[in-house]
């Protein structure tokens, strides 16, 4: 007979107990869903932006100045470049200069999107217009960086060029001087017109 009551027995207790600590478990629970929303509200939400940026090759392309135009631009170092100094400098200049707070880097990715010409620059920021605005920052002073360093190769280049075409010109008329008919004449004139072609 005891077997028979002991199950009933065993729910009573239970029963008996809950309701003894009924005001603890309120209690507790209202502490917890409390503690739950602070720890919801006190932690930063992270807002993640991206940019994409086609890379096309250049001719005169600062980071491989070897290559042709129609060669495929190194992305990997690229992508290396949108991290670099340079570029952060100039996006915590132009964020500053719009009364936005400077990035920190720690927020900053950059990935190759694989079979294209594609880089894909990231931020996360607690803000969403501050993640957008520093991710299309980072990719705008990307591009600026890029296209000033290949300005000024090419600014280089020409520069050099037209300083051996005048030097060429110079010996032109110096070996006139010495003898109008030089047969090194033609030879120097021929490097002169390669010159203005490559120019």
């Amino acid at each position: 007979m005891d077997d028979a009551f002991a199950p009933q027995t065993t729910r009573l207790h239970v029963r008996t107990s809950l309701m003894a600590h009924r005001r603890l478990i309120v209690i507790t629970a209202i502490l917890g869903a409390l503690l739950g929303l602070g720890v919801a509200l006190l932690l930063p939400t992270s807002f993640n932006a991206s940019a994409t940026v086609l890379v096309q090759p250049l001719d005169g392309n600062p980071f491989a100045p070897n290559q042709q135009g129609s060669d495929l631009t190194q992305l990997e170092t690229e992508a290396q470049v949108v991290t670099s100094d340079a570029v952060h400098e100039a996006v915590v200049a132009a964020l500053q200069k719009d009364g936005r707070q400077p990035p920190r880097r720690a927020g900053l990715s950059v990935s190759v999107v694989s079979n294209a010409q594609l880089l894909q620059v990231s931020y996360a920021a607690r803000g969403r217009n501050q993640a957008e605005a520093t991710a299309k920052q980072y990719a705008e002073s990307y591009l600026e960086l890029r296209q000033l360093r290949r300005d000024t190769f090419i600014q280089n280049r020409r520069t050099g060029l037209e300083d051996r075409i005048d030097g060429l010109g110079k010996d032109i008329e110096a070996l006139r001087k010495q003898d109008q008919n030089n047969p090194q004449i033609p030879a120097v004139q021929a490097q002169q017109t390669n010159l203005r072609l490559q120019l």
